[in-house]
């Protein structure tokens, strides 16, 4: 837990995200979420890929990437940036 003026820790602000990607895309706000959960964790990818395999959102990308076309792009993307960062170490 955080306190006040503090910033969440990675493994507080990962779960959200995470999740928001296995909700099942029932209208344009929830797309929305995912795609933008997408772009997050694509953008921490680079830095935070193991963290981010062990929290299984690799298995999350795959999923929306599976189900959803118009997120499919982005989810992609940050697969590919996971993958890249993991090749990397």
């Amino acid at each position: 837990m955080t306190g006040q003026g503090q910033k969440p820790c990675l493994q507080e602000a990962l779960p959200p995200l995470i999740s928001a990607l296995c909700v099942a895309p029932t209208n344009v706000a929830v797309v929305e979420l995912q795609r933008q959960c997408c772009l997050a964790l694509g953008a921490l990818a680079n830095v935070y890929a193991a963290e981010i395999v062990s929290a299984r959102g690799r298995e999350a990308l795959q999923q929306v990437a599976a189900n959803d076309a118009v997120v499919a792009k982005r989810a992609r993307a940050a697969m590919d940036g996971l993958a890249t960062a993991i090749t990397a170490y």
